[in-house]
This record gives structure tokens, sequence and C-alpha cells, in this order.
């Protein structure tokens, strides 16, 4: 069967208008423009950007913030550093952040003084030490908070390994009673009545102005030596105690020692008396003790100036400054042991009182009398001793290795702008 033979159809060729091909031409040139349009708005926007980048955050921010304003020993740290630094110290407080820069690069400078230090004697953390208690701890991890971690741990370290195994579990220790005495005299007449035979228990019950030597009824208990000035507040009690035989009676005078008792010593300038009220004038001098207190009556007895003894002798803050002036005082109105003086039958216009006793006003200076009940050359430290004797030991190695001469320290005086943009930074 002869095969049907298909045509071939030839598809036909349409040409555009002259006039429709103009159209086509000029359209196609407007898209061409509106492009180049639109990517010169983006970079033009884009170049705005840019230099409005490099004038609010580049230039007044992020370049100040990688200058280095601390090396320790070669170690740089960096303003952001301190910026983060603050942030972590004070939760990002603003009330505070200011106020804790300083004290925030003193830290920085003890942590790496520390660090070096503890690595010469081969005390080190780990990464993974580091990395683990970030964990348990839930904090998030950064350079500043792994810092600070390895500080922590490294502390713990150093107490363990270096300040417990040199001090021991025991040690030398005395224990020592004592008391807090108003006088010289009064001291001198406690051990009178000590040597008689009275109970130094009683005594200070009755006697002491330590309220922490009432309570334990004079008995301070064993401790080794460095324990006892901490315990009581004191300046060099625990010095003497441990230079004193055992059995023996001392008295110390403790310059520093605040206590509620003092002694005036007034002069009334002017009284009046009306209708409406009664009146006086006075000047006043308070000291710590009665032998202070006589010897100002002695010089101004012997014609001293009463303002210039005041500036000299006095201790309260509000009048000494002034001359001694303690105002106008009113009968039936003003009251404590001043008050009753001035309008006491007794007191005249320009005499200088007797010492009045005062327990309304606060005052340094007193007498610690003390008695070496035992000595013990060798008795196992109480917890609480141990940890003061361990936290003065890393105290002390912590202002050795800050004050060595080899060290070198370069800190950055701030400028109020560096001061200013890390306080703003660690509120971040």
């Amino acid at each position: 069967m002869a095969k049907k033979k298909h045509k071939s159809h030839s598809h036909a060729t349409h040409t555009l208008s002259v006039k429709a091909q103009s159209k086509l031409a000029a359209q196609k040139k407007r898209q061409k423009i509106t492009r180049w349009i639109g990517f010169g708005i983006i970079g033009a926007v884009a170049a705005l950007l840019a230099v409005g980048g490099v004038t609010q955050w580049l230039l007044p921010v992020y370049l100040p913030l990688q200058k280095t304003v601390l090396t320790v020993n070669g170690t740089k740290f960096n303003a952001q550093y301190i910026a983060r630094m603050v942030n972590y110290y004070t939760g990002g407080d603003p009330t505070y952040s200011y106020l804790f820069i300083d004290p925030v690069i003193d830290q920085i400078t003890q942590n790496e003084l520390m660090k070096q230090k503890a690595a010469e004697l081969g005390i080190t953390v780990s990464n993974d030490e580091v990395a683990e208690t970030i964990k348990t701890a839930g904090i998030k991890s950064n350079p500043t908070t792994r810092d600070i971690v390895y500080s922590s741990l490294l502390a713990e370290k150093l107490t363990e390994q270096k300040f417990k195994v040199e001090i021991g579990s025991a040690g030398p220790q005395r224990q020592v009673l004592a008391m807090l005495l108003e006088s010289a005299a009064q001291a001198e007449a406690v051990k009178d009545r000590l040597e008689s035979g009275e109970s130094f228990a009683d005594i200070t019950v009755e006697l002491s102005l330590d309220s922490t030597t009432i309570t334990n009824k004079g008995d301070m208990g064993f401790h080794p030596q460095g324990i006892l000035d901490s315990l009581l507040f004191a300046a060099g009690l625990d010095e003497a105690a441990f230079s004193a035989a055992e059995g023996g009676i001392g008295v110390l005078y403790d310059q520093a020692k605040s206590k509620q008792l003092g002694y005036w010593v007034v002069k009334i300038t002017e009284k009046t008396t009306t209708d409406e009220a009664s009146t006086a004038k006075v000047l006043g001098i308070l000291v710590p003790t009665i032998e202070k207190a006589e010897e100002v009556r002695t010089k101004l007895a012997e014609g001293g100036d009463f303002a210039a003894l005041a500036a000299e002798y006095s201790q309260d803050a509000m009048t000494k400054d002034t001359g001694g002036d303690l105002g106008t005082l009113t009968l039936g109105t003003s009251t404590g042991p001043v008050a009753v003086y001035a309008f006491s039958e007794g007191a005249t216009v320009n005499e200088i009182s007797q010492p009045i006793l005062t327990k309304d006003s606060n005052t340094t200076g007193a007498y610690w009398l003390y008695q070496v009940k035992a000595v013990e050359s060798s008795r196992t430290f109480t917890e609480d001793d141990l940890d003061k004797l361990v936290n003065a030991a890393f105290s002390e190695w912590l202002t050795v290795i800050r004050d060595d001469p080899a060290n070198e320290i370069d800190r950055v005086e701030l400028t109020d702008e560096q001061r200013d943009l890390i306080a703003e930074q660690s509120l971040a």
C-alpha cells in the first residue's frame, strides 16, 4: 500500500511595523533607566547608612571600646572588657555603673596577678573545670564569665592547696579573758579587785563597755594569734595577750575602740531667765576618758583657748570645728547631762565644769583589761578560726604579689568620655 505523503507547511514570518518597533525600543529604554535609578537609590541609602554607622557607632563607640586601658605584666584588657565586668558586678544597674569602674579595674588587676603567680606555683584551672562550673550554675558563657569563674575556682584551689597546707590544722593557742573599761584609773581599781579574789566574770558583767565580752562573761576562749582583735574589733589586744605570761593581767589603751560613753567639759557663757523661759548658752568639749577630761580642764585653767582646745580634743563632730558651741539650751526642753548641769544651782557663767559623764554620746578610746588564763602549745583550730587564719594569709599574699616591684602594670587614666562610655556600655 502506498504511504501517504504529508505536506510540509512553512510558518509564516510576522514583521513588526516601524511604529510598533519604535514603541518597543522606547519601553526597553525606560525599563533600563528605571533599573539604574533603582540601583542608584539603593547605593545612596547604603552609603548613608555606612556614613551613619561610622559617625554614630564605629568612631564614637566601637573603636574606643577596643582601646587597651589596662595591661598587667603583658596581659591587655580593653574598655569593652571593663564594661562587661562592670555589667557583671552591678547587674546592669545604672545606679552603680559609674561608681564601680575603678573598683572593677582593681579587681581585674588582682585576678590577673593571682592567676599569673598561682601558675608559677603550679596551681591552675582547666577549661573543662570552668565550662562545667558555668554549666552547673546555669550562667551564660562569655569571656567575662569565664574569667570570673576561673578566678573563683583558682581562689578555692589556692585555699586548699597552699594556705590550708601551710597553716595546718593545729597550733599554739591561748585562753584570754577580757573586759573594756572607760579609764586607766578604773582599770587599776579592777586589777586590785581581781587580785583580792573577785570573779573576772562578775566584774565584766558589771563594768565592761563591750557587749561581746559581757555576753561571754569575759572568757573569749582559746584562739590562735591573729583572731582576738577581729572578734572584739580591737587594735593591739591580740599582740598584747600573746606577749604576756600565763596568768598575767595587763591593761592596754585602744585609741580606736568605739564605746557609748564619754565626758563633757563645758562652759556657760550666758544665762537668761524671763517669764517665758530660762536659757543658757553653752560651749562644750567631748572626750573619751576622764583622764582626757582632766587634761582639757587643766589647759583651760591655764588660759587655753576654748575653741582651739575643742578643735584639738573634742570628739563631737557637730561642734568641734565651731568652737564647741552647743547653742542655747532651754530649761524643761533640753535634755541630757549637759542640760542638767547648765540649769543646776551650782553652775555659773564662765566657769569650767567638772567632767560630766554621758552615756548618750559615742566616743573612741578605751582600756582593755585582759588576763591570759591558759596556754597550749598545740590545739586543733576551730573551723571559724581556721577560716580566719586562711583568709588573713590569703589577703596578705595578695598584698605581697600586688606590691611586687617586678610587676609591670600600665593603667590608663580614663577620661570622662571613656568613663561615660564604659558606664553606658555596661548597661547593655
